[in-house]
């Protein structure tokens, strides 16, 4: 398998923002956070042409949950 490493480009962030918007509409109401990661989210570093996306959701954003509760107990 060959493995391109792509030159920045500005479009990485502009690709972030528009998947960010259909997320952030699908999860809406559960207070996520949805941050660009990896290296395409770093300005002039080359990377693999993939958009890296971490969701974050709180625990009291699942109702039925304890808050605080271990992943495992979550089933998750």
């Amino acid at each position: 398998m060959k493995i391109v490493i792509a030159t920045y480009t500005s479009k990485w962030i502009a690709d972030f923002i528009a998947e960010h918007a259909i997320l952030a509409k699908a999860l809406q109401g559960f207070d996520a956070a949805i941050e660009h990661i990896g290296s395409t989210s770093v300005p002039g570093l080359g990377a693999k042409p993939v958009i890296d996306i971490l969701i974050g959701l709180r625990n009291d954003g699942f109702p039925g949950l304890p808050a605080g509760a271990p992943r495992r107990e979550r089933g998750l």
